[in-house]
């Protein structure tokens, strides 16, 4: 989120092709889905939410619900079996709850990672 759209598109390919590995649907849907979440969420950059822990939370809740909407509809396209689309939200929302809950945590041992490191990249001469 904090190093715009091509790195978010980047790491959230990156990071559907390891759950792509692990997983026992059409190889490339998770890639493909994480890759445009991760670009749609860079899209504002840095300027928009440095250090805005709030919107860390609603737009992790909004993204993993796009991504079990996205992921019906094209398991749904490809020809599975899918239950009704409330019983999937059934499941979404518990998960976009639990990740809302671990993304603060996780945001701010974040943050105080990239605080000690911040000096030990500049070159110093």
């Amino acid at each position: 989120m904090l190093r715009g759209s091509g790195e978010g598109a980047f790491v959230g390919f990156l990071g559907g092709v390891l759950l792509d590995s692990v997983t026992y649907t059409t190889f490339g849907i998770n890639a493909a889905l994480f890759g445009l979440l991760g670009y749609f969420i860079g899209l504002p950059e840095v300027n928009a939410y440095r250090g805005n822990l709030p919107y860390f939370l609603v737009t992790t809740a909004i993204a993993t619900l796009a991504y079990h909407t996205l992921y019906f509809l094209i398991l749904q396209a490809l020809g599975n079996s899918m239950p009704p689309l409330i019983e999937t939200y059934a499941t979404a929302a518990p998960a976009a709850l639990l990740n809302t809950l671990l993304v603060a945590p996780t945001f701010i041992l974040c943050r105080r990672l990239v605080r000690a490191l911040a000096g030990w990249t500049q070159l110093r001469l």
